[in-house]
C-alpha cells in the first residue's frame, strides 16, 4: 500500500510526543534534550521536500518506508544535493541519530545517499555523503554555506559497500564533542569525520545528491535548537 508523503505537521506526532513524557524516559519536544519516542520509530513522521514527486511512503516488512523513488528534479541555488527530505518536527544542535538506509541505483563510483545536518536554508547546510569510492565530490562530509558545496571531512574510508539494490544498511550519525562522525553497519571505525565547528544547528535529513533510495527506524535524540527561519528550499 502506497500513499503520498504529508507535508502538513504530523498531528500523530505532537499527541504521542506528549503523551510518552513520563519519569525515566528522556524529554519530550520542548525541552533542551529531545529523543523520538520508541512508539514512533516506525511511524509516518513529517518531511517537508525538496521536489515531492520524487518521494513516497512504503509499507515495508519492518514498517514504513520512505521511498527516493526517482531522481528529484530540483534546482538547488548553489551546487548540492537535489534530493531532500527534512524532518522539521523540531532542530538539533548535537544529535545522535540512526537509520536503515537502503540504495536502489545501480552501482558506481559515486552511487550514493546522504543524511543532512544544520539545515537553515536553500544555500546553508552539512551533509553526509556516503558513496561507493572516495573522491574529492563523493564519500566525505559536506558544508553549503552561500556558495557550491566543498569537502571538510579530517578522516574517511576508502568508501561503502551498498551491495545488490534495496540492501539494508544501519548508519549512525553523530555531532558533539566537537565532531561529526559517521559508523556504517557497526564499523569498528568511524567511515567519515569531520571538525563540528563549521556546522550550524538546523534541521535534520535524508536524500541523495542524484541517486534513489529508501529510508527506516529513524531514531533521534540530541539537543534542541531554534528554529531556522524562511524558505526551506529555492522555488
Amino acid at each position: 500500500m502506497r500513499s503520498p508523503v504529508s507535508l502538513a505537521r504530523s498531528t500523530l506526532l505532537l499527541a504521542a510526543l506528549g503523551a510518552c513524557a513520563s519519569p525515566g524516559r528522556e524529554r519530550a519536544l520542548g525541552s533542551r534534550d529531545w529523543t523520538l519516542p520508541a512508539e514512533l520509530h516506525g511511524a509516518r513522521l513529517s518531511f517537508e521536500l525538496s521536489d515531492p514527486p520524487a518521494f513516497e511512503w512504503r509499507e515495508g516488512e519492518r514498517g514504513p518506508e520512505l521511498v527516493l523513488a526517482r531522481a528529484a528534479q530540483y534546482a538547488p541555488p548553489v551546487r548540492a544535493p537535489q534530493a531532500i527530505a527534512l524532518f522539521t518536527e523540531t532542530a538539533f544542535d548535537e544529535f545522535v541519530l540512526e537509520v536503515e538506509l537502503a540504495q536502489t541505483g545501480r552501482e558506481y563510483a559515486h552511487r550514493d545517499l546522504c543524511l543532512f545536518f544544520g539545515y537553515r536554508g536553500p544555500a546553508q547546510f552539512g551533509y553526509v555523503h556516503l558513496a561507493s569510492a572516495a573522491d574529492e565530490n563523493a564519500h566525505g562530509v559536506f558544508l553549503v554555506d552561500g556558495a557550491p558545496r566543498r569537502q571538510v571531512t579530517t578522516s574517511r574510508s576508502t568508501g561503502v559497500a551498498w551491495g545488490e539494490p534495496g540492501t539494508w544498511h544501519k548508519v549512525r550519525l553523530e555531532r558533539r564533542a566537537g565532531r561529526v562522525r559517521v559508523w556504517f553497519d557497526g564499523s569498528g571505525e568511524p567511515v567519515l569525520e569531520a571538525d563540528a565547528a563549521p556546522f550550524a544547528p538546523g534541521f535534520l535529513g535524508f536524500g541523495s545528491f542524484d541517486d534513489v533510495g529508501a529510508m527506516r527506524a529513524l531514531t533521534i535524540s540530541g539537543t534542541v535548537a531554534p528554529r531556522p527561519a524562511g524558505a526551506l528550499f529555492s522555488r
